[in-house]
C-alpha cells in the first residue's frame, strides 16, 4: 500500500458522519482497513500475511463501529442535553419571570431569630491593668429555619440563614 492508500484510509477513519448508522458505518470501514493493514504487516510469515488480515480486519470492524456507536450516542445525549437547557431557559419560562416584580417585592418573609452560640471577645484575657477600663465585646449568632411564602399562585422557598449580633456590655 503507497503513500496515496494511506491518505485514503486516514480519510476514513477520520470522517465522520451525523447519523449514528453513516457514524457506525464509517468507524466500521476504517477499523477493518487499520486491522487488516495491521495483521499484514505485523504477519511472521508470508504464508500467514492473508489469514492474519482477514482475522484483524474482522476485529478492527467490530471493534470500529463499536466505538463509532458509542461515541454518536455520547454526542446524541450531549446535544439532546443541550437542547433541553436552551428550552428550559428560553422556551418555557415565561420572560417577565427574569424581572423582578412588583410580586417578589411584596414578600414579607417571617424572621424567627433563635439564638445559638455566644462569642466573647477578644478571646484572650484582658490583662489587669485593662479590667474596668475597656468594655466587653460579645458577637451573637442566630439562625432563622427555612420558609415557603405563598403569594397568589406563586410560592417562594427562603432558605435559612444566620445573623450575627456585635455589640458591646453596658
Amino acid at each position: 500500500m503507497g503513500f496515496k492508500g494511506v491518505q485514503l484510509l486516514g480519510l476514513v477513519f477520520l470522517a465522520s458522519c451525523s447519523s449514528l448508522k453513516g457514524s457506525v458505518l464509517l468507524s466500521g470501514i476504517g477499523g477493518a482497513a487499520l486491522g487488516s493493514l495491521a495483521g499484514n504487516f505485523l504477519s511472521p510469515n508470508k504464508e500467514s500475511s492473508n489469514a492474519n488480515a482477514l482475522v484483524f480486519g474482522t476485529l478492527g470492524a467490530g471493534l470500529g463501529s463499536g466505538l463509532g456507536y458509542y461515541f454518536s450516542k455520547k454526542e446524541e445525549e450531549k446535544k439532546k442535553l443541550q437542547n433541553m437547557i436552551l428550552d428550559d431557559v428560553s422556551g418555557k419560562i415565561p420572560p417577565s419571570s427574569f424581572e423582578i416584580s412588583s410580586t417578589i417585592q411584596d414578600i414579607r418573609p417571617q424572621i424567627n431569630l433563635k439564638p445559638f452560640k455566644r462569642y466573647e471577645v477578644p478571646l484572650e484575657k484582658l490583662p489587669e491593668r485593662l479590667k474596668g477600663k475597656v468594655k466587653k465585646q460579645f458577637i451573637l449568632e442566630y439562625h432563622n429555619e427555612e420558609q415557603r411564602v405563598q403569594l397568589g399562585n406563586r410560592t417562594f422557598l427562603i432558605g435559612p440563614f444566620k445573623i450575627w449580633e456585635h455589640f458591646y456590655e453596658e
